[in-house]
């Protein structure tokens, strides 16, 4: 989260790294083949919007999607074509149209310095319906920070069948100029390590004036812990363009990628 007085920036830095595991055979694997790489990915992403890089030899392709109806193959037409979309721009375009969330819930939190900080973050419960909550635990870890730079940062590992692993969260000391202040900024962070990958325009999710879920960002949540990680929803996408073969869903979870948002 972006304190107001800063503008949103529009700029992701991708990088990659490529580790091989030490196992009989050696060599990197494709998603149908039994070679032994795995990788990792790092996208960090300021505020402003949402980036979608794809890993590899094959050159960074661009995928343009809104959703349709009563799709057969749709795991639940009950959604409408906006909540797919907009479930698709936030979270599954990271993983080539499969969905990204906690394996299970409640999800562990620690927040020593911050004795308010489950309150904060299960707003997203009341939101959700229970879908998601958050306990005392060790997979989410707020720590808090000395910057100027930023609200709140968080740190997201998945791996490549749309399991998050791990999260860590950076709230900045100082508050000044952050909106609704440091239980706000909880809230926001806890937003990204649910799984929304981006911003929104408004909501408690906006990169620097959200204080607030939104009926929009509820729906997002609730929908997301209502499939199982990695679920497809391209069958309720239209894609308008693509180009090139690259998907970075593996349902063996063989790669990890590491999304880092403020």
């Amino acid at each position: 989260m972006l304190r107001t007085s800063r503008q949103a920036a529009c700029v992701a830095v991708f990088s990659v790294f490529l580790g091989l595991m030490a196992c009989g055979g050696g060599g990197g694997g494709g998603d149908g083949d039994g070679g032994g790489g795995t990788t990792t990915t790092t996208t960090t992403v300021p505020p402003g919007g949402t980036t979608t890089t794809t890993p590899g030899s094959t050159p960074t392709t661009t995928t343009t999607t809104t959703a349709v109806a009563q799709n057969p193959n749709c795991p639940d037409n009950s959604y409408s074509r906006s909540d797919y979309s907009f479930l698709y721009a936030l979270n599954a375009s990271q993983l080539s149209g499969h969905t990204i969330r906690w394996a299970s819930v409640p999800v562990g939190v620690s927040a020593p310095e911050y004795p308010t900080a489950l309150n904060a973050f299960n707003q997203w419960s009341g939101a959700s319906g229970g879908r998601i909550s958050f306990s005392p635990g060790s997979s989410i870890k707020v720590a808090k920070v000395v910057t100027q730079a930023y609200c709140g940062l968080a740190s997201i590992w998945y791996n490549s069948a749309g399991r998050i692993t791990r999260t860590d969260i950076e709230i900045a000391a100082d508050q000044t100029n952050c909106s609704g202040g440091v239980n706000t900024v909880l809230a926001h962070e806890a937003g990204h390590a649910l799984g929304f990958l981006g911003h929104t325009s408004s909501g408690l999710m906006h990169p620097s004036q959200g204080t607030s879920i939104s009926g929009q960002e509820a729906r997002f949540a609730t929908m997301l812990y209502s499939f199982p990680p990695g679920t497809d929803i391209n069958p309720c996408l239209t894609t308008r363009r693509r180009s090139g073969g690259y998907s970075r869903f593996d349902a063996r979870g063989r790669r990890s990628y590491n999304f880092v948002i403020r």
